[in-house]
């Protein structure tokens, strides 16, 4: 233990000494003395009001423990027999969990011995509506100023509230008709994680979670912790599939249709009462984790894209099919769930790629249009690597991989799309890698901007993260390619094919970069839109000329459909996973008991009282991370000399500390200081930072 840290516990102990002997009754001060964590939490009132549902480890079918059997009844179709999983083991250790409804214990109906029986599996979720009581209150001011900090008259979109995709479900002519009515969206954020973390040698199971934000926040607030609702944590240890997962959805959309007609809210603005109308706004995740959710089959199946109508065997022509029409999904969606055996659902999603969702039953849901393309992992981690990787063929250790074959039936992993061209027979060659590996190693960026990895493409580097492939693409390889490939265009005739294939790559990479900035961008206009489409078609017609039978993938059809999106959403980085994602690592970092069918409860109920107790320091999900600043230093007599001669040409009167007695009402430059890797002055940001040559000058219009 640290000085620092025992001097503060000695202070604490002189002070409870010190309250105890003015205080005649010292026992009533023990009382009040929590002596665990237990009493704190109880003190604080910062148990949790958790709902748990028994839940089918096979089926994800939930009960209330009121009527739970002891095997699952139900069934995929009227006539199919019940699934019969077990929903209750027995307990080898009882300990009562928290009030509200408690399941930890139940008594078999089935046997006589009346033996104690555990559930196999726990569904936890939270109440939406006593969340909202709360929220709303604490943030009607921030929405209210939001809105109207919104409001332009330019073509230029910069958040969702203006975006046709928020008129198209607040239309202008239905807002603000009443004063009293506070209408509010909120996203849904739906991904799986291993609460045992990612060791690739440890157990694997997966923890889903569904979390709300609300759209009408800014930007800089709709993560931030206080502000996060997770409606429930789906049980593991693995996924539901297509079909099953409509069984834990149907708890949270019962409860978003009656939020949807309003509830009632006290609010220091309305003092009588205030209607507040929930909707959902759109889905924020993964297109794996999105289409199952929505209803749509995967990326592998014959019909993979929720947008149009491409079948897979047109996917090389790399256009868009006819758009899918709302109407039409939700007719497709009613008639996969009427469907009374296995082998007719099987052909329908085959000729249709839709099934049923119970998204379907929010009456103002279009599963078409509030699915937003999720750039982070369709461009940075799908394109931008497909390209680095298997088109410039970077990987210069060779990897085995795994040729993926075509299925209609939805995976039960969780994983990401995979886009491997094995079939390019040109790139760059290792000459011209090494000699691309050495300018980006020689490129310096800005404090604060994102640095590559030193071994970049080798497999003992790890895995890269989308920020790493998006800063890749958009600042070092424009950089470098300029140093390797711009500057010995003039030793070659224009004629000659090396030079041409110099050019072709120059425009190749430009065209591929022009897209990631607009995609990136903050802000988005009309000409950024028509700009996109051209050079992504600006891209292929050179990929084309420069490498031999590439293939194209399903993420490079959904990246067609970018033009629509940026139109009717805006930014798209808006709508990107970088946020959620934080969340899911603070929740991984939650510690367990390791008990499998409780980790939903555990984690549940730590992240409830954990958001409490940092509600009023207004704490990010991301932002816990411990100070950096450094301890004191005390500086030597020259250099404290050399610093106070400099400083007293503009501070005359600026005494020596060792230089007693200080006169009355001067200042006093002490020789303790406290280290800062960046400082801020005049408008320029320094760093510590090697090489210690850079600096960041700030202008109203540009850095």
């Amino acid at each position: 233990m640290s000085r620092e840290k025992c001097q503060i516990a000695r202070n604490y102990l002189i002070r409870i000494i010190t309250l105890s002997k003015e205080v005649n009754n010292s026992n009533s001060i023990q009382r009040q003395i929590p002596k665990d964590v237990r009493t704190v939490i109880k003190k604080l009132d910062l148990t949790p009001e958790l709902n748990q549902y028994v839940c089918c480890p096979k089926c994800y079918f939930t009960y209330d423990i009121e009527v739970a059997p002891h095997h699952c009844q139900y069934k995929n179709f009227p006539n199919s027999p019940p699934c019969g999983a077990m929903l209750f083991c027995q307990a080898s250790f009882i300990r009562p969990l928290y009030h509200v409804r408690s399941i930890s214990t139940h008594y078999s109906r089935d046997c006589r011995s009346q033996k104690k029986q555990k559930p196999s599996s726990i569904y936890v979720t939270q109440d939406f509506s006593n969340w909202l009581k709360w929220f709303v209150p604490q943030n009607e001011d921030l929405i209210e100023d939001w809105e109207n900090s919104l409001v332009t008259t330019s073509d230029t979109t910069y958040d969702y509230q203006q975006s046709p995709a928020w008129e198209a479900l607040y239309p202008k002519s239905q807002q603000n008709k009443n004063t009293t009515t506070l209408k509010i969206a909120f996203s849904l954020f739906t991904d799986w994680f291993n609460p045992l973390s990612n060791k690739a040698a440890g157990k694997q199971v997966s923890l889903g979670v569904l979390a709300l934000n609300c759209l009408n926040l800014p930007p800089t607030s709709q993560w931030k912790v206080k502000n996060t609702f997770i409606s429930g944590l789906v049980p593991e240890p693995s996924q539901p599939n297509m079909v099953t997962i409509n069984n834990i959805l149907s708890v949270f959309i019962n409860e978003m249709i009656q939020l949807n007609l309003g509830i009632f809210v006290q609010t220091s603005k309305y003092l009588n009462v205030c209607m507040v109308v929930v909707c959902l706004g759109f889905l924020i995740g993964d297109l794996v984790a999105n289409h199952k959710v929505s209803g749509f089959a995967s990326h592998l199946a014959t019909r993979f894209c929720s947008w149009c109508e491409c079948p897979k065997a047109e996917i090389q022509q790399l256009k868009l099919a006819r758009l899918q029409q709302q109407r039409i999904v939700k007719d497709y969606s009613l008639g996969f769930k009427d469907l009374k055996n296995e082998a007719e659902r099987t052909r329908m999603v085959k000729k249709t790629g839709i099934s049923w969702s119970e998204l379907n039953q929010l009456g103002y849901w279009d599963p078409v249009q509030q699915i937003p393309l999720g750039i982070m992992h369709n461009w940075f981690e799908g394109i931008l690597q497909h390209h680095f990787r298997s088109r410039w063929r970077w990987d210069f250790e060779k990897v085995e991989t795994n040729k993926t074959q075509e299925t209609d039936n939805d995976s039960e992993e969780d994983c990401e799309i995979q886009d491997s061209d094995t079939s390019a027979q040109t790139g760059l060659s290792w000459e011209q890698g090494q000699k691309m590996m050495s300018a980006l190693m020689d490129i310096t960026v800005l404090f604060g901007v994102t640095r590559i990895p030193l071994c970049l493409g080798q497999a003992k580097e790890g895995k890269v993260k989308a920020s790493e492939w998006q800063f890749l693409f958009s600042i070092h390889l424009p950089l470098a390619a300029i140093d390797t490939r711009v500057g010995y265009i003039h030793k070659f005739s224009n004629k000659t094919s090396e030079a041409t294939n110099t050019l072709l790559l120059i425009d190749n990479l430009c065209a591929l970069v022009a897209c990631t900035h607009i995609l990136e961008s903050r802000s988005i206009t009309n000409s950024h839109c028509l700009q996109f489409t051209t050079e992504y078609k600006n891209y292929f017609e050179t990929s084309k000329k420069l490498f031999q039978a590439y293939v194209i993938n399903p993420n490079h059809h959904y990246a067609l459909h970018s033009e629509i999106q940026l139109r009717r959403w805006g930014p798209l980085i808006g709508r990107a996973k970088f946020c959620a994602d934080g969340l899911n690592g603070f929740l991984q970092g939650i510690p367990t008991s390791g008990k499998t069918g409780k980790f939903g409860v555990t984690i549940m109920k730590y992240f409830c009282q954990w958001k409490w107790l940092m509600v009023d320091e207004d704490l990010d999900i991301t932002s816990t991370k411990k100070a950096s600043d450094k301890v004191d230093f005390e500086m030597d007599h020259n250099t404290y000399i050399q610093i106070l001669s400099f400083l007293q040409i503009t501070t005359p009167n600026l005494c020596d500390y060792s230089q007693l007695p200080h006169p009355e009402g001067e200042n006093v430059f002490l020789n303790y200081e406290k280290e800062r890797s960046t400082i801020n002055t005049k408008g320029y940001l320094l760093g510590n930072a090697e090489p210690n040559n850079m600096i960041q000058y700030n202008s109203p219009h540009r850095v």
